[in-house]
């Protein structure tokens, strides 16, 4: 049985949510990250963590800042 995608919530510091995503199954885990495949971004600030990156790309995200919906 294949295992279905995980679709997540990205937080900021503040609780304020930055993007919708993908968790992605397989490859390295951390303890405390997660690897993230973004299909939304909603939110960026200057300087913020998602400056700097596009949708559809795989990002390293803290697992304490992702909410599972």
């Amino acid at each position: 049985m294949p295992v279905l995608p995980k679709l997540c919530e990205l937080l900021d510091w503040y609780g304020a949510t930055v993007a919708f995503e993908t968790l992605q199954q397989g490859g390295r885990y951390s303890r405390d990250f997660y690897n993230i495949l973004l299909d939304d971004i909603v939110h960026v600030t200057e300087n913020g963590p998602l400056e700097d990156v596009v949708a559809g790309e795989i990002i390293v995200w803290e697992k304490s800042c992702t909410v599972f919906i």
